[in-house]
């Protein structure tokens, strides 16, 4: 094959459209994107923004990102689950034992 890299990609889809987070060099060198630590609100609601995004924290250890420009929301990502596998490293097989424990 003659790979030289992989690239850790992340994305959304939605409606068929898939959106893609990127880096972008220059703005990280600005001051635009730099952001403060997280903050807690009057709300107790974990947060953290720059000029570009805004991220709130859920309980669940998911977040909502919001792109200030367009207003659009993702809501409920970076979810990781708890599974077993009962695959190989190209195949997901969910454990079914695990799923009459729950």
């Amino acid at each position: 094959m003659g790979v030289k890299g992989l690239m850790n990609m992340q994305y959304a889809i939605e409606n068929d459209k898939v959106y893609v987070l990127e880096e972008n060099e220059e703005c990280l060198k600005s001051s635009d994107c730099q952001t403060e630590n997280i903050i807690q609100d009057s709300e107790n609601i974990l947060k953290m923004e720059n000029k570009f995004i805004s991220v709130k924290i859920n309980e669940d250890g998911s977040y909502d990102l919001t792109d200030k420009k367009t207003g659009y929301t993702f809501k409920h990502i970076g979810i990781y689950e708890d599974t077993g596998d009962m695959g190989n490293e190209y195949i997901y097989i969910q454990d079914t034992c695990s799923l009459s424990d729950k």
